[in-house]
């Protein structure tokens, strides 16, 4: 509302449509219903839907694995949600680190009775969104002169982060990013626009180097 604030980012992830940080909850998301991008409703009539549920009692209104659902991120900081991502995971930047929400390990379908929520990283994030190469969430660190890459490990199982602008900084520490755009083809750059108005690319294949 007017009052209490309109999310600031959304997206889209597992047919679900995804809001995120109001004024008065800037750590909370919000998913909408499976394939409905209209209905936030936590419950809905029992004879409207079959499959795992959750009576409230009275039979009349209950929980199924489309229901609609919210989080909100609990740590020892206030993390303000800064940008959404889809990728296996929804991945969300915040002031605090890089978030990922997702079902379990071996399901990562998000349901009201299956969900994960786990801090990836502690490099904050800034309001510019990410670019998904492959299997990595590349984004810019708080401050927006560096740039990280939150990188999944089939062999350790685990998300890694490194800082993949290292060797560029003295070209981008005099302002800061504003966006990033990933090219695929011809060659596999991240372009990156600057607060003064340049136009940085950086070259990126895992295969090979930085």
């Amino acid at each position: 509302s007017d009052i209490t604030g309109w999310p600031q980012v959304a997206q889209i992830y597992q047919q679900r449509m995804v809001f995120a940080a109001t004024l008065t909850q800037p750590s909370t998301i919000w998913l909408s219903r499976t394939a409905d991008f209209y209905s936030f409703a936590p419950t809905e009539i029992a004879q409207q839907d079959r499959g795992s549920s959750v009576s409230d009692g009275l039979a009349t209104e209950i929980i199924t694995d489309a229901s609609a659902l919210n989080f909100t991120l609990d740590s020892d900081t206030l993390d303000e949600i800064k940008w959404l991502a889809e990728s296996k995971k929804l991945t969300m930047g915040t002031s605090a680190g890089v978030y990922m929400l997702y079902g379990s390990e071996t399901n990562l379908t998000v349901t009201p009775f299956r969900f994960t929520i786990n801090r990836e990283t502690t490099f904050s994030a800034t309001d510019t969104a990410p670019v998904i190469v492959s299997n990595a969430v590349i984004y810019p660190q708080i401050g927006g002169k560096d740039v990280q890459a939150l990188l999944f490990e089939g062999e350790s199982q685990q998300w890694n982060s490194s800082k993949i602008s290292l060797k560029g900084y003295d070209i981008i520490k005099s302002s800061q990013i504003k966006k990033m755009v990933w090219q695929e083809r011809p060659l596999n750059i991240i372009w990156i626009m600057m607060d003064d108005g340049r136009l940085l690319s950086l070259s990126y294949d895992r295969q090979t180097s930085f």
